[in-house]
């Protein structure tokens, strides 16, 4: 549908996942997963040191998505020192991810450390720790920096979290589209920064993305 939209002359802009076929869109902005999945990977690495044991708990087997997070994140963990113990689909899915980490922990002991490729698999995660008793031990990383992920690391569960920038791609796909129609040329692939957020700037992160969608209208 894409596809004969744009040979039919309407501009397609794209954010925060491509599409396979490139000739069918005009522009994509979005987060570099492999480098934000590196950039938490590096550190957990960093913070937990050398003897960080981790297990990934990641999207449906397959995504190019979850592929670049799972393998950056494992690429950041190897270098630092650390070890990947295992990496189980859990298919972005809080439930099944609860199931997929009790059984991660009860395989692999030694494990202090889970990160998921995103944040409703985090949160899963977080439940089997905690009903496992193993919160002092295991610390549990996510990725995308939604607010139930944020208001977690708040709440002192997750301890970290890669974070998106949605409302940056939203804004900068609106600026793509305008210049598209307006005739101006515009890079294909245009790449949204991420960041680490952690107890120290949670709070303040999750308050400016309030701010953000409080001003566009949504009731929060």
């Amino acid at each position: 549908t894409i596809a004969d939209a744009h040979a039919a002359g309407i501009p397609i802009i794209t954010f925060n996942n491509p599409l396979s076929d490139e000739s069918a869109y005009d522009a994509l902005t979005g987060t570099n997963n492999a480098a934000a999945g590196r950039g938490l990977g590096d550190y957990i690495a960093e913070t937990q040191g050398e003897g960080v044991k981790l297990a990934i708990v990641r999207g449906v087997a397959g995504s190019i998505v979850h592929d670049q997070r799972a393998n950056g994140i494992a690429e950041g963990v190897e270098a630092g020192g650390g070890t990947l113990v295992d990496a189980q689909p859990a298919d972005s899915d809080r439930a099944k991810a609860v199931t997929v980490a009790e059984n991660l922990i009860q395989a692999n002991p030694d494990i202090n450390a889970i990160a998921a490729t995103s944040d409703e698999m985090a949160l899963g995660a977080y439940e089997a720790v905690k009903s496992s008793g193993l919160t002092d031990k295991i610390k549990v990383y996510g990725f995308d920096a939604s607010l139930g992920g944020l208001e977690s690391i708040m709440a002192g569960e997750l301890t970290a979290d890669a974070a998106q920038l949605p409302i940056q791609m939203g804004y900068d796909s609106v600026v793509l589209a305008d210049k598209v129609l307006n005739g101006e040329s515009v890079e294909k692939e245009n790449e949204v920064p991420y960041d680490i957020i952690n107890q120290d700037n949670a709070e303040d992160f999750y308050n400016d993305c309030m701010e953000k969608l409080r001003e566009a209208g949504f009731d929060y």
